[in-house]
């Protein structure tokens, strides 16, 4: 296999950052103080020199559609906390009125929010899994020293699963999995209802929940005599807040992905 088949297509981006402390401190705590500030401080110039090339190379790719108007600039919130990032204004080639658009809603049309990277939406996410907004803005806080709203996340959190219904509704998944072989298929199904974070003086409204569960058997967890404890085999769950015929449909989906058919199946309620 020749060198250009493994390696098709090469892209350098080339930038300099310098970092210097202007005198030495008398002690550790204030150099180790001054040390992050210059290592924070150079992260945020090589993340704007970076997304300036970035942005340089995907105009080059794309001249004959669009040509550079001028710069402008957004604030976003980096691991390497608040930087005020340039974008570029283009316009299409051959309009005479209108036209113009920045490249950051062309870059990061993935992401919910302008406001945060991709890195810190995604810690966002993580955070918001095991708490609520607040305490994962609190979190957040505690690792940028830049305060973001609960409200931002929250829009996050509903970007990304209002994606992935999408990706229910259609029955693809990027990592789809390989359907397993078993005699007897179980899926047990519970719902319940969880109280609604409301804003103001609204009165506090209730909404349902539903949680289903697909498994084919039980195994002991300990060889130890006289243990109960058991294992799920091949568990998988869905958890879906839909109604519950829509949220039947991807339970059957779910069992179609994961089991192979022919399995006998078992449900409880």
């Amino acid at each position: 296999m020749s060198p250009s088949a493994l390696n098709p297509r090469t892209e350098v981006i080339e930038v300099v950052c310098s970092m210097s402390l202007a005198e030495m401190p008398e002690d550790v705590k204030a150099l180790e103080e001054q040390i992050i500030e210059k290592v924070q401080q150079s992260g945020r110039q090589f993340y704007t020199l970076c997304l300036c090339a970035f942005q340089q190379r995907w105009l080059q790719e794309r001249r004959v559609d669009y040509t550079a108007v001028r710069w402008r600039t957004i604030d976003q919130l980096t691991p390497f906390g608040l930087i005020r990032l340039p974008v570029r204004v283009i316009r299409e080639r051959g309009v005479m009125r209108g036209g113009y658009r920045t490249l950051s809603k062309a870059l990061l049309w993935p992401k919910a929010t302008r406001l945060l990277s991709p890195w810190v939406e995604k810690r966002a996410l993580e955070a918001a899994t095991g708490l609520n907004y607040r305490p994962a803005a609190a979190e957040l806080w505690r690792w940028l020293r830049v305060k973001v709203s609960a409200w931002l996340i929250w829009k996050c959190v509903q970007f990304h699963g209002n994606k992935l219904c999408e990706q229910l509704d259609r029955g693809w998944w990027p990592d789809r999995a390989q359907a397993r072989r078993s005699d007897v298929v179980v899926t047990e199904i519970d719902s319940t209802y969880l109280k609604a974070q409301q804003r103001g003086r609204n009165k506090a409204a209730h909404f349902p929940i539903h949680l289903g569960l697909h498994y084919s058997g039980r195994e002991r967890r300990y060889q130890k005599r006289g243990s109960t404890s058991v294992r799920l085999a091949n568990k998988r769950w869905i958890l879906s807040t839909e109604a519950l015929s829509i949220f039947a449909r991807r339970l059957a989906w779910q069992r179609l992905r994961h089991f192979q058919q022919g399995a006998c199946e078992s449900a409880f309620e």
